[in-house]
């Protein structure tokens, strides 16, 4: 479970916002989420989790405590898997938030069991009768309803329909779309193609903070602490039996999935040129980031699913082609992209984040969470490459071992015993690499390195380096230590 808190807020009684998304990926000059939601709530605590979970409300509301929260009015918020993994958690543990903000998240079985249905049932009539504000979004992704076998599920728009008794039948486009209200009570519908990966994740990064913005900023600005519903009239679904993972059929593989099918999906991909990775079985984000790249390429619907499509395009496809011996100025310009950051002193404001860090997680596709030492690395070596116009030598990645494994397919890798014999080969400009954590781990970790090899000794600029290893720093090696694997040639 990752938690984080976005605002502590300022008011005298301010309200406790928990959100559950997934990290979102922010394209080229979007504002970070987090930012949006701080301007949009700023008296507000806000905390966010984002492995879709969370924890339990007592748990968040100590969390909150510990930054100064004295209580006010509950809300719960969430983002696609984030409204049923996290919201609708909370609300079958017995929480009773003030409101409620469900961003394209809200489906259930095809059929839906009784209790799918009845967790939202109190939460709208309350909201009809502003005792509570509830706000919906949905876009008109009906391709899980035609999944295969267990894979199928029921849309959250035909879901909201059902709940609401609205037709919800003339969607709009960002930021409003159509929408539909009774009291407190909010649901937009948004215009998409029967599978569309850009308009689902539009509604985390554009969506979810609109909908802060336009309903619970005001809703909050009126002193709304409404009194909960007496409890006869409310209904309280039978708890149901733990909820099971969404089982895949074999053709389709997204994020969360796990098996025998992910591995090969993996190994696919690594024989195509992409970096999803070691390949571990589990669809995790670079599995999600490199499928993307994929379908990117292949002018297919880039959502991240792999269905018959992508799997038909992936057996047909070439492997990428390796990029041409960049100039040896590149070396020296990544260098000093390296030295750039070391000299403005870049550290992390949170566990794995500040405004600069997250523009290295985003070169390489993924968000907090993540360590970034390999995705510093990527950042300075396409900023290089950009500045001279010309093309790096590999794609990079959000982990070391695979930005290793790409110097070794473009042969442009030199191993530790071979430095150790011929030290005069370490040059400044290469980039290191060094196992991490337990030997066996999987683990490693990367840097630029800064000098010559001296008596074997050399230095390094790090990211996630220095005694805390929260700040991009100046580190003394040894070409003998036994972590070490060795460097790839950049120039």
């Amino acid at each position: 479970m990752t938690a984080r808190i976005i605002s502590a807020g300022s008011d005298e009684r301010r309200a406790l916002v928990l959100l559950f998304f997934v990290p979102p990926i922010h394209r080229p000059g979007d504002p970070h989420l987090d930012d949006q939601i701080r301007a949009a709530l700023p008296g507000a605590c806000v905390i966010a989790y984002s492995d879709q979970d969370g924890e339990p409300i007592a748990l968040a509301e100590a969390r909150a405590r510990a930054v100064g929260w004295t209580g006010g009015p509950l809300v719960l918020g969430g983002f696609s898997a984030g409204v049923l993994r996290g919201v609708r958690k909370r609300l079958l543990e017995g929480a009773k938030p003030d409101a409620v903000i469900a961003i394209d998240g809200t489906h259930a079985d095809l059929p839906p069991a009784a209790w799918q249905l009845d967790v939202w049932r109190p939460i709208i009539a309350d909201a009809r009768d502003g005792r509570r504000l509830f706000v919906a979004t949905a876009t008109q992704q009906l391709y899980v309803e035609s999944l295969p076998g267990e894979a199928r599920y029921m849309a959250t728009i035909t879901l909201l329909r059902r709940l609401t008794g609205w037709p919800l039948a003339s969607p709009g486009p960002l930021p409003l779309g159509e929408h539909v209200s009774d009291g407190d009570c909010h649901v937009h519908s948004y215009a998409s193609a029967k599978m569309d990966g850009r308009a689902h994740s539009d509604q985390q990064t554009r969506v979810l903070p609109e909908m802060l913005r336009r309903h619970l900023a005001p809703w909050l600005a009126r002193g709304a602490d409404p009194a909960p519903a007496p409890a006869e009239d409310r209904v309280t679904p039978e708890p149901p039996t733990p909820e099971a993972p969404t089982v895949l059929a074999p053709c389709v593989l997204r994020l969360g999935a796990k098996g025998d099918d992910v591995g090969d999906w993996q190994r696919r991909l690594i024989e195509l040129g992409y970096d999803p990775g070691a390949p571990d079985h589990d669809f995790g984000r670079l599995t999600d980031a490199a499928t993307r790249e994929f379908q990117r390429d292949a002018r297919l619907t880039v959502d991240g699913v792999v269905g018959p499509r992508t799997r038909a395009a992936a057996e047909d496809a070439a492997p990428k082609t390796i990029p041409p011996a960049p100039p040896a100025g590149l070396a020296a310009a990544f260098l000093a992209c390296a030295r750039a950051d070391l000299a403005a002193g870049v550290r992390e404001t949170a566990p794995n984040y500040s405004e600069r860090i997250q523009k290295m997680l985003d070169a390489v596709g993924v968000t907090w969470p993540d360590e970034w030492c390999a995705a510093a690395v990527t950042f300075w070596l396409r900023a290089a490459a950009q500045e001279l116009h010309v093309e790096p030598p590999v794609r990079g990645s959000a982990g070391a071992l695979a930005l290793k494994a790409q110097f070794e397919r473009a042969e442009r890798f030199v191993s530790a015993e071979e430095l150790r014999r011929n030290p005069a080969l370490l040059q400044p400009g290469m980039v290191g690499f060094e196992t991490r954590g337990d030997p066996g781990s999987g683990k490693g970790h990367t840097y630029a390195i800064a000098s010559a090899a001296t008596a074997m000794r050399f230095t390094s600029i790090d990211a996630n380096g220095g005694s805390l290893g929260d700040r991009v720093a100046e580190t003394q090696r040894d070409l003998r230590h036994p972590r070490f694997l060795g460097a790839g040639r950049v120039g």
